[in-house]
């Protein structure tokens, strides 16, 4: 039987149960091999968060990049799938992210803050914010900030 649909549907309600919304202080690396046993790469680290954000709020979420092969973020819908790449910027890899001195800030919002890392929400309330390390020796925990999309520096 195939137990990863079942683990996720489980994983994304135990974080909103838990009140860990808008925030990833609950990552923990998880060992490779289960990793794999659950759909992904034995050479990523990952690092999600369940957000929720409404209309005039800002989701500003700030890491230091790790020297890795490669690493991006994406956003999902309540089901973890990826949303609308193709028509707007809902994921950036490092080689489309503008850093600040190797600091990766993102912004994620229903309306363009007019910032170079905007994630587009467009019409998602909630869903997921994910982040991949390729062959990194570390996994980053970034830090969230909910507010006025209007208090945003």
């Amino acid at each position: 039987m195939n137990r990863v649909p079942q683990h996720w549907n489980d994983y994304y309600r135990q974080h909103i149960s838990r009140g860990e919304v808008n925030s990833f202080e609950h990552i923990e690396p998880v060992p490779a091999e289960d990793v794999g046993a659950l759909g992904g790469s034995t050479e990523q680290h990952y690092g999600e968060a369940w957000f929720e954000i409404g209309p005039g709020e800002a989701l500003l979420v700030e890491v230091e990049v790790p020297d890795c092969v490669y690493w991006n973020v994406q956003l999902g819908d309540v089901w973890g799938q990826s949303v609308d790449w193709v028509n707007r910027q809902t994921s950036l890899s490092g080689a489309q992210a503008v850093l600040d001195g190797g600091m990766f800030r993102a912004v994620l919002s229903h309306e363009d803050p007019g910032y170079a890392n905007w994630l587009d929400l467009h019409d998602l309330a909630q869903g997921l914010v994910l982040f991949r390390w390729n062959q990194s020796e570390i996994v980053p925990v970034p830090s969230a900030r909910l507010m006025p999309i209007s208090e945003l520096a």
